[in-house]
C-alpha cells in the first residue's frame, strides 16, 4: 500500500511551472511541424496555374491543425480568462487531455475523458481550472509511467466528471505506486494553489485518495445554480 507523506517536495508553484513549460515546449514543437507543413505545401502551388485541389485540402487540414494548436496555447496564458465565467466540462476536458497529448516526456500515457451527460455548467475562473486538471493529469500520468514501462500496456490516466448534488465531481485515476503522497502530494497542493482565488475554495476540495492498485485525484466544484445560491444569501 502506498505510504502517505509528511509535505510536498516542491512548492506548488514550481510544480505548475513545470507543467506549464513542459507542453509549451510540446505545442512549440507541434506548431513548428505544422507552419513547415504550410510552407512546403503552399511551395508546390504554382502561382500562376490552377490550384490542385488535394494541395488546397492538404492547406486547409493544416490550417485547422494550426488553430487547435493555437486554442491550446490559449489554456496556458493566464491572461486569457481573468474572471469567473460559465465553464462546460465536456468542452473542457477534451482540451486537457489534448494539452497532456504534446507534454514531450508523459504523451506516450494514454489519457482518457468521460463525462456525464448530466453534468451541470461551473462558474469559475476558466485558465486556472483547465490547468488545476492538467496538473492532475500530468501528476497521474507521472503515477501510471512506470507500470506502462514494465510492460503493464493497460496502465493510463482516466479523466471523468459527474454530478454530486450541489458539486460536480472531477476524478483523474491512474495505477497507484510506492510515489503516492496523500494529502501532501505535490500536485494535489499545485492544483490547489492555482483554484484557490475562487472565493469559494476550499483545500479539501482537491485530494488524493489511493485504493487497492489505484490512486484517484478527487476535485469538488459547486456548480453554476450553487455559486448564484451562495452569492444571494
Amino acid at each position: 500500500m502506498p505510504q502517505a507523506g509528511s509535505a510536498p517536495r516542491r512548492a506548488p508553484t514550481e510544480v505548475e511551472l513545470e507543467v506549464t513549460q513542459a507542453v509549451l515546449r510540446g505545442l512549440v514543437h507541434a506548431l513548428g511541424n505544422r507552419t513547415a507543413a504550410v510552407i512546403a505545401v503552399a511551395g508546390v502551388l504554382e502561382p500562376d496555374a490552377p490550384a490542385d485541389a488535394e494541395l488546397v485540402r492538404a492547406l486547409a487540414a493544416e490550417g485547422r491543425r494550426l488553430h487547435a494548436i493555437v486554442r491550446l496555447l490559449r489554456w496556458l496564458s493566464p491572461e486569457w480568462s481573468a474572471r469567473a465565467e460559465p465553464v462546460a466540462l465536456d468542452e473542457l476536458l477534451p482540451d486537457v487531455v489534448s494539452l497532456h497529448a504534446h507534454h514531450p516526456e508523459l504523451r506516450g500515457v494514454p489519457c482518457f475523458a468521460e463525462c456525464a451527460a448530466d453534468v451541470p455548467p461551473l462558474r469559475l475562473l476558466r485558465t486556472p481550472l483547465a490547468q488545476a486538471l492538467l496538473v492532475l493529469v500530468v501528476g497521474s500520468a507521472r503515477r501510471a509511467a512506470a507500470p506502462r514501462a514494465a510492460g503493464v500496456e493497460d496502465a493510463q490516466v482516466v479523466l471523468r466528471c459527474a454530478a454530486a448534488g450541489p458539486d460536480v465531481r472531477v476524478t483523474v485515476t491512474a495505477p497507484a505506486t510506492a510515489s503516492v503522497l496523500s494529502p501532501a502530494d505535490e500536485y494535489a497542493a499545485a492544483a490547489r494553489h492555482l483554484l484557490a482565488p475562487n472565493p469559494w475554495w476550499e483545500d479539501d476540495r482537491c485530494a488524493l485518495r489511493a485504493s487497492g492498485d489505484a490512486a484517484e485525484y478527487e476535485l469538488r466544484v459547486p456548480t453554476l445554480a450553487e455559486v448564484r445560491r451562495r452569492e444571494k444569501g
